[in-house]
């Protein structure tokens, strides 16, 4: 009874598209790893350039706001969320990690190593920046599992995770406020403290999956609509603290989330795609193809652990991200599976019958 009808449909019908896309050009996968470390390139930037910078650690706070600003971005004329574009982030950052690992052990094209490089630099930076405690957990644990798997000389694996554990050490204290003053949430120093603030959030994320769960347990079969949690007439029905006249723009958690866009029966597809990805994925691993294959499972894994506490809706400006990044591993999967069947098929004597036919001639 809340739909939007095609408008929002239309979103997941486009990212269907996207998926088939892809996979139909599975012959081309090495041309699209690199356009995918482009796109996260671009990500990246657009993440630097236009997020809305949080005081959430004043130390890099000073720093976010030294970056220069672009404000005129087409469809986006006003930025974006720092949480909305670490979802999007949490997807590509695990994927450049893991093919600059790949490309500095296969040494055989500089440009592609250049192009992953800097897709995770400027990645690395923006989630650093924009501090999305969800996006940063993810990424994090990710990496860590992906430099155990991927590096094979045991002084580089256990340098790198070190590296990387160290990171996880400095964010817990960037969140606990080591490195800030008591209240320290506004750059004038006023505003509440950084661990009130926090268990504020919490608070209130409990608040809005309650509000959540009442409209699946009363819409189980279809949910209230792809992206109308946010709507005014849903917002009447379930009301949220805090959010009674502000836009709530999901449900903080994305099963939840897809539940309350297509219902129980959308959230069991949800689920059921992303396993199916993953059984694509251990044979592309089995067969080879181990940095790519890890590639794309450590931003799908990634993007869950942000999926956890946040959300990038079926309806967002950022969905598209994720349709590629699952299309492109349906093209690893049938890349791999069709080389791996040309070089276990026996051959056919009618065929070298002919080829021998047409030397002689």
């Amino acid at each position: 009874p809340f739909t939007w009808g095609w408008e929002m449909c239309g979103r997941v019908i486009m990212g269907i598209i996207i998926f088939q896309i892809l996979a139909d050009l599975a012959q081309h996968k090495d041309r699209l790893l690199l356009a995918t470390g482009l796109i996260a390139v671009l990500v990246g930037g657009i993440a630097l350039l236009t997020s809305h910078w949080i005081p959430k650690s004043s130390v890099l706070f000073t720093l976010a706001q030294s970056m220069p600003k672009w404000n005129g971005l087409p469809g986006a004329e006003g930025g974006f969320n720092v949480n909305e574009i670490g979802g999007a982030m949490t997807w590509l950052l695990p994927f450049a990690f893991a093919m600059v690992i790949y490309e500095l052990q296969a040494r055989t094209h500089r440009v592609r190593l250049i192009v992953y490089a800097v897709a995770f630099a400027l990645l690395s930076l923006a989630v650093a920046l924009g501090q999305s405690r969800m996006a940063i957990a993810g990424v994090l644990i990710v990496m860590l599992g992906q430099a155990a798997l991927l590096i094979p000389r045991r002084t580089w694996k256990l340098a790198v995770c070190a590296a990387i554990i160290g990171l996880i050490v400095l964010e817990i204290g960037l969140v606990t406020g080591v490195f800030d003053s008591a209240a320290d949430t506004q750059p004038d120093g006023s505003g509440v403290a950084l661990n009130e603030r926090d268990e504020q959030s919490a608070s209130t994320r409990l608040d809005i999956w309650s509000a959540g769960l009442r409209a699946v347990r009363d819409y189980p079969l279809t949910g209230v609509g792809i992206n109308k949690f946010r709507g005014g007439d849903v917002r009447a029905l379930y009301p949220v603290p805090g959010y009674e006249r502000n836009v709530l723009p999901h449900a903080h958690n994305e099963l939840l989330h897809v539940s309350l866009d297509m219902g129980i029966p959308g959230l069991i597809v949800y689920i059921g795609l992303h396993a199916a990805l993953g059984v694509c994925l251990i044979r592309v691993w089995r067969r080879g193809e181990r940095a790519a294959a890890v590639a794309v499972a450590g931003g799908v894994i990634a993007h869950a652990i942000f999926g956890l506490a946040d959300a990038v809706t079926l309806a967002d400006r950022f969905i598209w991200v994720y349709w590629w990044l699952i299309g492109l591993g349906a093209a690893l999967y049938i890349q791999t599976t069709s080389t791996s069947a040309k070089q276990t098929s026996p051959p056919n004597p009618l065929s070298e019958k002919r080829e021998g036919e047409e030397a002689r001639v």
